[in-house]
């Protein structure tokens, strides 16, 4: 992740709490590396052209959310008229009835290469590729949680959590970015909260303190 300023891993990560769920950055490459193979198994003619294409949608909105920390509601509301690609922006969307609540991100170059790729436009409005014109934001988001769990289940993934949520790639995206003392005021920008004491709750404590140990 390429980040803007880093500072010491901090204190009030010992008040967090523990049993946080999110994945190790290990778990996010077999859940990857399982979609790989998917897509390499469908150039063999070994699976249907519709896993393909739900496997390639999986793998773009599981990169986006990972590096972004948006909420899944967020990332299905997106548009890409909301997409600054020159400035390497993104206006995310309000969930609530108050649009105040929109909020303005820094998209890191990792995840820009995904967002800038024709290949990954898979509607011309929604940048969710699990939302379309008749697909509500809740069931793209509940679509893309069934993708996920179903890859899982299919390739029988021995990840380090027991639960399987697409709502784990907040916790996991907070918790990998205090591990890798990214500045904390500007995690809780892209999490879009005012306070960054409202983070202890989507980081995993052991996580962060295990990796202040091995600094």
């Amino acid at each position: 992740m390429d980040y803007i300023k880093k500072v010491p891993i901090i204190d009030y990560v010992k008040e967090a709490q523990q049993d946080v769920s999110y994945f190790t950055t290990k778990d996010f490459k077999k859940i990857c590396n399982a979609i790989k193979k998917d897509l390499l198994d469908f150039q063999k003619g070994t699976i249907q052209s519709e896993r393909q294409l739900k496997s390639e949608m999986l793998y773009f909105s599981l990169y986006v959310m990972a590096l972004t920390g948006l909420r899944p509601t967020e990332f299905a509301l997106s548009k890409w008229s909301e997409y600054d690609k020159k400035k390497q922006q993104l206006v995310v969307p309000s969930f609530s009835r108050n649009k105040s609540t929109k909020r303005t991100i820094k998209i890191s170059n990792r995840c820009a290469k995904f967002l800038n790729s024709d290949s990954f436009k898979y509607s011309k409005l929604y940048i969710c590729p699990f939302r379309k014109k008749n697909i509500s934001h809740v069931r793209a988001t509940l679509r893309m949680t069934q993708a996920l769990t179903a890859l899982v289940k299919r390739h029988n993934l021995k990840l380090s959590t027991e639960r399987v949520c697409i709502r784990m790639l907040r916790s996991s995206f907070t918790t990998w970015a205090i591990s890798e003392n990214m500045n904390k005021n500007l995690i809780a920008t892209y999490l879009g909260h005012s306070s960054e004491d409202q983070l202890k709750k989507y980081v995993n404590k052991q996580a962060v303190l295990d990796s202040s140990e091995n600094v």
